[in-house]
């Protein structure tokens, strides 16, 4: 009989669990508590005119960071600045670079009311509006505005949110306004990065000063131990002894700034932007998971240049050093593929090579990046982006040749600057930034607040999603730079493998340890005298690399890296490292160019997006 009612019993049962669970949620059937209509307006009413300032402020700040970094306060012009500000309107122009119009237009408007009441950079509106912001005094009366509107107590979360986001962000900025000295000593630490000459090392009677590029782009080409000693030592000693008393000062005023936004140093502060409570432990513990892997790659290099290099100067089981690998601060090993290629007869096209053969510009270049995002149904680099853009180093003129993207935050103007040469390095670099001006015009329809990547990592990792399908035979053939589609056998791939692996895996554990340092700087773990000890201590530990000559206490090698002397947090590219392959793999099964199931019929390796709308679909 019991059996019987069984089924009713534990329906009865099931319905009176659920009604008890009911019973004890305290959101189930609860009244819903709204914000009053009239408050709720005045908040979204106050966001609409923080937003709005804050764009224009930002605007302004993305033109200064642009004209200095291209150095346009020294570009000579056939006019002085007396001449021009004197003019009513843009003089005839058409005979000027970008550089010499953007200087003029800009002492123009510093100078004139012609650009403040005409369309000239843009609406009547915009430029009205700028009138009302003052950049010295904005972000103070901004935060006042903030602190005295009740908005902690809305509970709209996205409304809330935003001013949360806008209160951080502006006592961040007034703390980096307290210590002007800290702006300042990054400002001179990059202008000593990017002006600091070295001696032609091919010029054997006399010092030949040359840019310390040129001498890296050698080092990527000879084999010679004294030459790449010679250019090693002598980029570190020179850039380190100008740099580490400043960076000795920098590290004060970068704490001072944290402790003023209630971070107890600048590391912490640093890592509260992923929004993640155990960040630094997924970061350890990932590296832990590609450690294996970057131990194989180390100890396989290890031994091909041994028999390249000799016994004496490289162990069977040490740490390798750090001017061997072509690269100045051995975060790629690229350079040195072809020196240890698995299968050294299976070559890869020389795509360099055949760029140059075929009449590549820098123009071309972007072009080609272009079409690559319009192929899976992203957005055409806008009119704005042609006129303003830097694409090639202006000739007897000074510029920080890092590679970097721009956003003007007025949603048409996004630039980049680019000192490109015509090799593969280069034309994947422009995949890479042209990506972020991708993500740029994907959320220039959010509040100004917003307008950034969902973090720092994720910036990072679109632009080299796309460049993994770039760097694949059938996209050298879909370009032009190959007539044939070269068979994808066995051989093959794995130098295909091989090749990336010396850019990426090898690039983790030297994107990890950047910040280890740092925070550990920021953290007062070690003294300035032991920072380079230090640096070398955790080079070895990690990446199995040493200096190839004696350092001292009074050598600061750290500064060799842009990034150091630049204020950049790194850790972003340890995470766009991990983000872009997951991303591929996402993209790849999406636009039918992988099976995961079946993968020896489509390698993920050989896999190219170009032409999926499905894919672009996804990543939009």
């Amino acid at each position: 009989m019991f059996v019987r009612y069984l089924p009713i019993c534990y329906l009865v049962f099931t319905i009176a669990i659920i009604g008890l669970i009911s019973a004890c949620n305290p959101n189930h059937k609860a009244k819903e508590i709204k914000d009053d209509p009239k408050k709720l307006a005045e908040a979204k009413k106050l966001l609409n005119k923080l937003n709005h300032k804050y764009g224009i402020w930002n605007n302004r700040q993305a033109i200064n960071n642009w004209n200095d970094t291209s150095d346009l306060d020294r570009i000579s012009t056939s006019l002085s600045e007396d001449d021009i500000s004197k003019m009513s309107k843009p003089p005839n122009s058409g005979h000027l670079n970008s550089l010499e119009k953007q200087s003029i237009l800009r002492i123009l408007y510093q100078n004139s009311d012609y650009l403040k009441k005409k369309d000239y950079f843009g609406s009547d509106r915009y430029w009205e509006s700028v009138d009302d912001v003052d950049d010295s005094t904005f972000v103070e009366k901004a935060l006042q505005e903030i602190n005295k509107f009740p908005w902690r107590s809305i509970r709209d979360y996205d409304v809330r949110r935003q001013f949360k986001k806008f209160s951080d962000e502006f006592r961040l900025i007034l703390s980096h306004q307290q210590y002007p000295e800290y702006s300042e000593l990054i400002a001179e630490m990059e202008k000593i990065y990017s002006t600091t000459k070295m001696c032609n090392v091919t010029v054997k009677d006399r010092c030949e000063l040359v840019d310390a590029q040129e001498m890296w782009d050698y080092m990527r080409k000879t084999t010679n131990l004294n030459e790449l000693e010679y250019i090693w030592k002598s980029w570190h000693d020179t850039i380190g002894e100008k740099v580490k008393n400043n960076f000795i000062k920098y590290v004060k005023y970068s704490n001072k700034i944290a402790k003023i936004n209630n971070f107890e140093d600048m590391s912490a502060m640093w890592l509260n932007n992923y929004e993640t409570d155990d960040f630094l432990k997924e970061i350890d513990s990932l590296w832990l998971k590609i450690q294996p892997l970057y131990n194989q790659l180390h100890a396989y290099i290890r031994r091909k240049l041994r028999k390249i290099y000799g016994k004496e100067l490289i162990s069977k089981k040490g740490p390798i050093p750090a001017h061997l690998f072509g690269h100045i601060q051995a975060q790629s090993w690229a350079e040195i593929g072809h020196l240890t290629s698995p299968y050294p007869n299976k070559k890869f096209p020389k795509i360099t090579n055949l760029m140059i053969q075929q009449n590549w510009d820098e123009k071309k270049i972007f072009r080609v990046a272009e079409s690559f995002f319009t192929s899976i149904k992203l957005n055409p680099m806008p009119k704005l982006f042609w006129q303003n853009s830097i694409l090639k180093k202006p000739k007897n003129q000074k510029m920080v040749c890092h590679a970097a993207a721009y956003d003007f935050f007025d949603g048409k103007d996004f630039r980049i600057k680019q000192c490109t040469k015509i090799d593969m390095d280069n034309l994947l670099t422009a995949y890479h930034e042209m990506g972020h001006v991708e993500y740029y015009i994907q959320y220039k329809n959010q509040p100004i607040i917003y307008r950034d990547g969902a973090n720092a990592g994720f910036h990072e990792a679109v632009g080299d999603t796309i460049s993994l399908s770039a760097f694949t035979l059938n996209n050298f053939k879909r370009i032009g730079l190959l007539k044939h589609s070269a068979e994808y056998d066995y051989e093959t791939m794995i130098n295909h493998l091989y090749s990336i692996a010396l850019e990426k895996v090898a690039f983790i554990p030297f994107a990890y340890l950047m910040d280890k340092w740092r925070y550990d700087v920021f953290q007062s773990r070690i003294e300035p005298e032991n920072y380079n000890c230090h640096w070398w201590y955790l080079s070895e530990k990690y990446r199995g690399i040493i200096p190839p000559v004696k350092r001292t206490q009074a050598s600061f090698d750290p500064a060799a890296k842009y990034h150091i002397v630049a204020d950049v947090e790194y850790m972003r590219y340890f995470i766009s490292h991990i983000l872009q392959f997951q991303f591929h793999k996402s993209l790849c099964v999406e636009a039918g160019e992988y099976d995961p199931i079946y993968p020896e019929k489509k390698p993920m390796s050989n896999c190219n997006i170009h032409g999926s709308k499905k894919a672009g679909k996804l990543l939009k």
